[in-house]
């Protein structure tokens, strides 16, 4: 699922000092380009998206590369060991994206990683609570919790909330009560709501090119 962010989205071909590209790459592929790192602290921007990775690859990126601000594990088999290794090794991170990672449960940012302003947690079927990611973001301003079935959004809703101040855009699946929640609190809130009848509601100008007939 794109939503044209601009760290999740790119030339997926090429890497340069401080983007390392590994989308769409066999276990070899990631393993080479381990070994192969000349200065880990220069890269600030990888992806593993659509990749063989899972937890054994991945991790050990985060170990050496302690100044990511983003990353994209999209359509990975990574679990929560993942994200608490990436969470507690890069202080900097800025930017995440783990849309279609079905090994997810509860994201917990408590560890370290404070700074993340963009979040990409949608079409994650068993990630149950985002609580203490939001807790400790303060600065959080996109989020993408849509198709999440086993996230209560009227709970998520009241971290935003308390937590959140600079919440910009949100794209959710819900009700479409949930709305006047978000509308009270963020007059200036762009939103793309996806009911679970199908339905689409939202306010920002990219809703008209978006299809919900599969949400």
């Amino acid at each position: 699922m794109s939503h044209d962010r601009e760290y999740f989205d790119g030339d997926y071909d090429s890497s340069t000092e401080d983007y390392l590209s590994l989308s769409n790459a066999s276990k070899a592929k990631i393993r080479r380009y381990f070994n192969e790192m000349k200065d880990p602290l220069e890269i600030e921007n990888i992806t593993f998206h659509a990749s063989s990775a899972d937890d054994a690859y991945v991790i050990p990126f985060f170990e050496r590369c302690k100044n990511l601000i983003s990353v994209d594990l999209s359509d990975t088999k990574i679990t929560n060991e993942s994200l608490i290794a990436l969470f507690k090794n890069c202080p900097n991170l800025m930017h995440l994206n783990i849309d279609e990672c079905h090994g997810l449960s509860t994201i917990d940012i408590s560890l370290g990683c404070t700074k993340l302003v963009k979040l990409d947690a949608s079409d994650c079927p068993y990630v149950t609570s985002i609580d203490s990611l939001l807790r400790n973001s303060p600065e959080m301003s996109e989020l993408y919790i849509h198709k999440c079935p086993k996230l209560s959004i009227p709970h998520t809703f009241d971290s935003i909330i308390k937590y959140c101040p600079e919440l910009f855009s949100i794209t959710f699946t819900g009700e479409e009560s949930n709305l006047q929640v978000l509308k009270k609190a963020f007059p200036d809130l762009h939103y793309i709501c996806y009911t679970r009848q199908g339905t689409l509601r939202g306010n920002t100008a990219s809703i008209v090119s978006i299809d919900s007939s599969n949400y």
